[in-house]
């Protein structure tokens, strides 16, 4: 089996006397985990910023007269 995180396909097509090109894959699936995880990551820190916007909201609150 394949590892999904491992590197990306590499072909190359061209000759000595000729142009190269250089072609480089990825699987869509590993495309897919980068964006889930990416998406994660904003949701995790999203979370973090309400809690300590609410923590700061209730201590302002506190020590109004």
């Amino acid at each position: 089996m394949k590892n999904v995180l491992s590197g990306a396909d590499i072909g190359i097509i061209g000759g000595a006397d000729g142009p190269t090109a250089v072609f480089v894959a990825r699987s869509a699936f590993q495309g897919l985990m980068v964006a889930v995880l990416i998406l994660l990551c904003l949701a995790v820190c999203l979370f973090f910023h309400r809690i300590v916007r609410r923590k700061k909201r209730s201590v302002k609150n506190r020590h109004k007269p």
